[in-house]
């Protein structure tokens, strides 16, 4: 299947959100959450985030992750990233 035609059906079927004047929404780009190793970049703003987080949920917002959220070039596996992040993980869930 072409790029083209997986682009356009990811389009077609895409969620859509509207919104006003009144929407609030966090979006979060680059995260670069890794399994909390020296390579980890996110490991060091991992408190700040979550506690940001926190914030953006307790007043209604809607968080948006733009990409390159987890470092899955560099891990093998979801698993250690999620055990290296989980209370992060559980309270993006939250958002869903």
């Amino acid at each position: 299947m072409s790029s083209k035609t997986r682009l356009d059906r990811a389009y077609k079927i895409a969620k859509r959100i509207t919104f006003d004047d009144t929407s609030k929404f966090i979006l979060f780009s680059d995260c670069h959450r890794g399994d909390n190793s020296f390579a980890d970049d996110f490991a060091n703003n991992r408190n700040i985030y979550f506690h940001a987080l926190k914030h953006y949920y307790r007043e209604d917002f809607s968080y948006c992750e733009l990409g390159d959220g987890d470092e899955l070039w560099e891990n093998l596996s979801f698993e250690s990233i999620l055990n290296a992040h989980k209370n992060v993980y559980l309270l993006m869930k939250q958002f869903h």
